[in-house]
Protein backbone atom coordinates (compact mmCIF):
# COMPACT_ATOMS: atom_id res chain seq x y z
CA UNK A 1 0.00 0.00 0.00
CA UNK A 2 1.34 3.43 -0.98
CA UNK A 3 0.55 6.34 1.29
CA UNK A 4 0.69 9.99 0.43
CA UNK A 5 3.27 12.05 2.27
CA UNK A 6 1.94 14.05 5.17
CA UNK A 7 1.80 17.79 4.84
CA UNK A 8 3.87 19.70 7.33
CA UNK A 9 1.80 20.84 10.29
CA UNK A 10 2.86 24.43 9.77
CA UNK A 11 1.91 24.64 6.11
CA UNK A 12 -1.69 25.56 6.92
CA UNK A 13 -0.42 28.38 9.13
CA UNK A 14 1.71 29.71 6.28
CA UNK A 15 -1.21 29.42 3.88
CA UNK A 16 -3.49 31.29 6.26
CA UNK A 17 -0.88 33.95 6.93
CA UNK A 18 -0.19 34.53 3.25
CA UNK A 19 -3.92 34.88 2.64
CA UNK A 20 -4.18 37.34 5.51
CA UNK A 21 -1.28 39.40 4.16
CA UNK A 22 -2.75 39.27 0.66
CA UNK A 23 -5.98 40.79 2.04
CA UNK A 24 -4.25 43.24 4.36
CA UNK A 25 -1.93 44.94 1.87
CA UNK A 26 -4.67 46.24 -0.49
CA UNK A 27 -6.71 47.41 2.51
CA UNK A 28 -3.73 49.29 3.93
CA UNK A 29 -2.91 50.86 0.57
CA UNK A 30 -6.50 51.97 0.11
CA UNK A 31 -6.59 53.52 3.59
CA UNK A 32 -3.26 55.24 3.00
CA UNK A 33 -4.32 56.67 -0.35
CA UNK A 34 -7.66 57.85 1.04
CA UNK A 35 -5.86 59.52 3.94
CA UNK A 36 -3.32 61.06 1.59
CA UNK A 37 -6.10 62.47 -0.58
CA UNK A 38 -7.75 63.97 2.50
CA UNK A 39 -4.46 65.47 3.60
CA UNK A 40 -3.78 66.93 0.15
CA UNK A 41 -7.29 68.39 -0.01
CA UNK A 42 -6.97 69.97 3.44
CA UNK A 43 -3.59 71.39 2.49
CA UNK A 44 -4.97 72.85 -0.74
CA UNK A 45 -7.98 74.31 1.10
CA UNK A 46 -5.66 75.90 3.67
CA UNK A 47 -3.49 77.32 0.91
CA UNK A 48 -6.50 78.83 -0.87
CA UNK A 49 -7.88 80.25 2.37
CA UNK A 50 -4.56 81.82 3.23
CA UNK A 51 -4.40 83.93 0.07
Amino acid sequence: MISAPKICGRSHIRAGLSGYVAELIPAMLTAFLDGDRGFAKAREDARRGGR
